[in-house]
């Protein structure tokens, strides 16, 4: 007699895995935070990020024009620099170019080696020399950028107050690494 004895305990169940799926809007929150902090970081980095291109532009641009005025100087009999109008008739510089649109954030400025308290030292005219200074002034945005200078010795220079540089003597500027 081997009859099947009832028993207490039920037949045995599938188990069925009930995962709880993570609400929606759970899911949006996260992607919200991760969004809003990239968005922190973006706007904090944008100014540095910024001013460290339009410098580089600045300091390109002094560059050109330095060379602008080396190839001017081995052109001419009197082995003379050439002020912004002279450079732009000989083609070394654009037609259309300004020395307001030179290099963007940066007013550019050419120094008269004969200084006339006359002249206003952004028009110098048609001077020729056998020295030029060049500067790139900041305009006011971004904020902080930096002054830089060349000269007849193709020499980037930035303006440092915090290391004795005077404004009037480029040449007491800090020289910035050729490639920096």
């Amino acid at each position: 007699m081997t009859e099947e004895q009832p028993t207490n305990e039920s037949p045995p169940v599938e188990e069925t895995k009930t995962q709880k799926r993570p609400r929606l809007s759970s899911q949006f929150a996260i992607i919200a935070v991760v969004i809003v902090v990239i968005l922190v970081l973006a706007f904090n980095f944008w100014p540095t990020y910024r001013r460290n291109v339009l410098e580089r532009a600045a300091k390109g641009t002094l560059r050109e024009i330095g060379r602008a005025q080396l190839a001017y100087q081995g052109s001419n009999n009197n082995k003379l620099y050439g002020s912004f109008e002279v450079l732009q008739g000989s083609g070394y510089i654009a037609e259309n170019a300004t020395k307001e649109n030179l290099a963007n954030g940066y007013r550019i400025s050419w120094e008269c080696p004969y200084w006339d308290w006359d002249i206003d030292p952004y028009e110098c005219g048609e001077i020729g020399s056998n020295r030029f200074t060049i500067i790139a002034y900041p305009r006011y945005y971004p904020p902080n950028l930096h002054t830089f200078a060349i000269s007849e010795d193709q020499k980037i220079r930035i303006f440092n107050p915090d290391n004795r540089s005077r404004v009037n003597s480029i040449t007491s500027w800090d020289i910035v690494e050729r490639y920096r």
